[in-house]
């Protein structure tokens, strides 16, 4: 876990790392591109932009999990998060909603 790891470093005088988490639920389109000797996976569509967006905002939030609406109606009622209104997002005629997955309930949850 990151927080244990960052106490740690914190102790040796050492530097700590943060991360950002965007998170989009819908439908993407994914697979296999380049050519036989140098193929890579990939998703592209609405979705995958909208969790790039997100995770951007996490510096912004200063919160290291973001989702968008769809992703918080597919959570089970363990998990809680924390309503940061709308953003208005490049390429969105509608702001999303944005939520910060609280990361005590996923701690909570798993032990």
């Amino acid at each position: 876990m990151i927080r244990l790891f960052n106490e740690e470093q914190a102790a040796r005088d050492k530097v700590q790392i943060e991360i950002g988490i965007g998170i989009g639920s819908g439908q993407v389109v994914a697979g296999y591109t380049g050519t036989l000797h140098r193929a890579t996976y990939t998703c592209v569509g609405d979705t995958v932009n909208v969790a790039a967006r997100l995770e951007a905002h996490t510096k912004v939030l200063n919160r290291p999990i973001l989702i968008d609406e769809n992703t918080r109606r597919g959570l089970e009622d363990g998990i809680t998060v924390e309503a940061h209104g709308e953003l208005q997002m490049k390429g969105k005629t509608q702001p999303v909603k944005v939520y910060a997955v609280l990361v005590e309930s996923l701690v909570a949850e798993s032990a």
